[in-house]
């Protein structure tokens, strides 16, 4: 379960993230035939500014790659 102050959003941001971070590191020295690459970076757009509260942000795009059986019953691996 969710802390109540965190939305989904929230989790699957920090959560894909860090299996981003997590896979950069563990690929240091990999040969490429070998990496994982499940988790790509994200791409986030520029920074706006809400004029009226001042918060600053950005539109960020996670994603996964997996490998799926043709049913689309199973995620085999989330390496290519």
């Amino acid at each position: 379960m969710l802390p109540s102050d965190t939305t989904v959003s929230e989790f699957f941001a920090k959560t894909l993230k860090a299996a981003s971070d997590a896979q950069r590191v563990k690929n240091v020295g990999v040969a490429v035939g070998s990496r994982v690459d499940g988790y790509p970076a994200p791409t986030n757009g520029a920074v706006t500014v809400d004029a009226t509260t001042g918060l600053q942000s950005f539109i960020t795009t996670y994603s996964v790659r997996s490998r799926v059986a043709v049913t689309l019953d199973v995620a085999i691996s989330p390496l290519a």
